[in-house]
């Protein structure tokens, strides 16, 4: 959700403050609820301009093409696989998207000749949750996690990244 602060006199709304042409200029709406314009109510919006005559194809990856690299697990977040996908793809999701998750957060350093950058990559891996204990099979990708790297994911862990012939990478754990 994108935040545009601006300083208010108390009980004046943000309709009076912002005016309709900030408001479709910067691509902000905001929306009354209950009476209310709180901050909290102010969402981006993506323009959509499909124009087929002034049209390109995106970069992809900053990833190298076909190489494996070492990337490190900076950040593990745990949620529910909804909470990690675009709202675009829950509709065509395979399995239960209510399912736990954990999306690993990585750092790969690519060296270019003298010039050394730090991409991101994330990848999510879903299990079971019973009782408190985390349940996985060893045919998940959490399963071959541990097979490959002898322990389940934690942050600091330094792991292989292979990438395709784009350039987008997974981690390796076959």
């Amino acid at each position: 959700m994108a935040v545009k602060y601006t300083e208010r006199k108390k009980n004046q709304s943000l309709f009076d403050i912002w005016s309709k042409e900030e408001l479709e200029s910067t691509n902000y709406t905001l929306e009354r609820s209950n009476g209310s314009d709180s901050l909290e109510n102010v969402k981006e919006e993506t323009k959509m301009s499909y124009n087929a005559k002034n049209a390109e194809e995106g970069k992809g990856s900053n990833l190298p093409k076909d190489e494996i690299l070492v990337g490190v697990i900076t950040n593990i977040e745990d949620g529910k696989v909804k909470d990690f996908i675009p709202e675009s793809a829950v509709e065509g999701w395979k399995g239960d998207v209510n399912s736990p998750a954990i999306n690993l957060n990585l750092d790969i350093t690519v060296e270019k000749g003298e010039t050394k950058t730090v991409e991101k990559l994330t990848q999510m891996f879903t299990y079971i949750s019973e009782n408190g204990k985390t349940i996985y099979s060893s045919r998940s990708n959490l399963g071959k996690y541990n097979t490959k790297y002898g322990k389940l994911p934690e942050v600091g862990d330094q792991v292989k990244v292979i990438t395709d012939e784009h350039g987008y990478g997974k981690i390796k754990i076959e």
